[in-house]
């Protein structure tokens, strides 16, 4: 029996979502998600992680230059107006990143790091 691969790279993002009007926060998530996928490959993993926090896992990214104008997709569709009953809803997003060489690397240790990015992404606005 082969092994995995476990040479991939991969790259980490952390999305903490600044909404404005949770009491439209379901629909307002479901709104985002039919969006996000115009931003993301059939292969990368987006999950909820709490709230209104997500976690992406992108496969076979060699590095940041790869990733910039994923982030750069997601932040610019994320931040465009929704529109719920009528009502005009704006969505920001602090997205924090973290590289990892391959698969051998248990998630914590990207998620933690994307993470703490995503913060000093905050602190940043």
């Amino acid at each position: 029996m082969t092994e995995p691969d476990k040479s991939i790279p991969h790259a980490v993002l952390f999305i903490d979502l600044d909404e404005h009007g949770h009491a439209f926060g379901d629909r307002v998530l479901v709104a985002l998600a039919a969006r996000w996928q115009q931003c993301f490959r059939s292969e990368d993993l987006i999950a909820r992680y709490g709230g209104d926090e997500f976690v992406v896992l992108l496969a076979e990214i060699l590095n940041e230059q790869e990733l910039q104008p994923i982030v750069a997709r997601l932040t610019s569709t994320t931040s465009e107006p929704i529109i719920i009953d009528g009502v005009r809803l704006t969505v920001t997003a602090a997205i924090g990143v973290a590289m990892a060489g391959d698969t051998s690397v248990e998630l914590n240790k990207p998620l933690a790091e994307a993470d703490r990015d995503m913060y000093a992404s905050k602190r940043k606005a």
